[in-house]
């Protein structure tokens, strides 16, 4: 009798948790037409299939190449049929993208645990809290200032996304040989002293990608990779 007596409470505790539970679920309605998907406009901007492949040259020494190649993508629905499907920092009923390249040179995007290795890029196309939907950009040599560098619905030049500013953007115009129809140019909100290992000025052209980008290494050296060739399957 005391033994059943000593279950009782965990039966108990067990049976409360099942039912609380289960009316959180039943709280938790189906997106239905309230999903939001990514939509195609920024999907053009940046989302790049398996087989895309961009090969930069140094613009401080033309003898050096970095070639980034489609590593793997995976996407997150934020609340589309349950509570537990969620992704951070989404909105809720809210598609997410996030997908990573490969960079190949190992002297300036070395694997800082192994390296042999070279680090990865990621990129996340999201809806935020605050409305519009953004762009987030983690250069894999400098993470500590992973950030987003575009947003759609509107699009405002000089407004801050996290740690970065849209400063402008470009139409037709020609970039290393290329045509590219629109673009825009993004930096790192001024810091004083500068941020060690940041990405501070990054170029990005629609249905290409990463145009140019300038880095800043913990030694304090700047180093700009300019695009020369790219094959993008989207």
């Amino acid at each position: 009798m005391k033994k059943l007596l000593l279950k009782a409470p965990a039966v108990f505790a067990f049976a409360l948790c099942c039912v609380f539970l289960s009316c959180n679920k039943n709280q938790c309605e189906p997106c239905g037409s309230n999903y939001k998907a990514i939509p195609q406009e920024m999907k053009d901007w940046a989302l790049f299939g398996e087989g895309s492949w961009w090969v930069y040259r140094l613009a401080e020494d033309t003898t050096v190449f970095d070639t980034v190649r489609f590593s793997s993508r995976s996407d997150f629905r934020s609340n589309l049929t349950t509570c537990d499907d969620n992704s951070a920092p989404s909105i809720g009923c809210s598609e997410t993208i996030t997908y990573h390249l490969k960079h190949s040179n190992k002297n300036y995007f070395a694997n800082p645990f192994n390296s042999n290795l070279t680090v990865y890029d990621e990129i996340n196309l999201y809806y935020p809290n605050g409305g519009g939907v953004f762009l987030r950009y983690n250069n894999g040599a400098a993470p500590g200032t992973s950030g987003v560098i575009f947003g759609i619905a509107p699009i405002k030049m000089g407004e801050h996304y996290g740690n970065f500013s849209l400063i402008d953007t470009l139409n037709n115009f020609k970039f290393n040989g290329f045509l590219v129809q629109q673009a825009f140019n993004s930096q790192i909100i001024t810091t004083n002293p500068p941020i060690p290992k940041s990405f501070d000025k990054v170029f990005w052209g629609k249905n290409i990608g990463l145009l140019k980008i300038q880095l800043t290494h913990a030694n304090g050296e700047t180093k700009t990779w300019e695009l020369i060739n790219y094959d993008v399957k989207q």
